[in-house]
């Protein structure tokens, strides 16, 4: 991490998980809710999530229960137990484009286990 005319942090580690895969969609303007599959697994499968898109403006997502909405105003990395934020599952993300202009390129990442 960076801050411009501030300080910098660097730190690494090692994330060990059984599979992983790349997701890549399209979300389109305006047209409702996108549904997004990200594992296959249960409750505690995913280790880490990844989500990154072009559009970083009228963009959301809800996860499985659909409790809390949560913009997608820049990349978001979640690792280990920031997972449980999301809620007691992480299964799908259901997206919402509100730009009545662009689609939103989403990629997502994400690792399990695979018990």
């Amino acid at each position: 991490m960076q801050v411009t005319d501030g300080p910098s942090l660097s730190k690494t580690a090692l994330l060990s998980s059984e599979a992983y895969d790349v997701i890549s969609a399209c979300i389109e303007k305006t047209t409702g809710p996108t549904t997004i599959n990200i594992q296959p697994g249960g409750e505690g499968d995913v280790v880490l999530l990844f989500i990154t898109s072009d559009l970083y403006e009228d963009l959301t997502y809800t996860v499985d229960e659909e409790i809390a909405e949560i913009d997608l105003d820049m990349p978001q990395l979640f690792l280990g137990g920031q997972i449980a934020l999301l809620g007691a599952t992480c299964n799908a993300l259901k997206f919402t484009n509100a730009s009545v202009d662009t689609d939103a390129n989403v990629k997502i990442i994400v690792a399990r286990s695979a018990e």
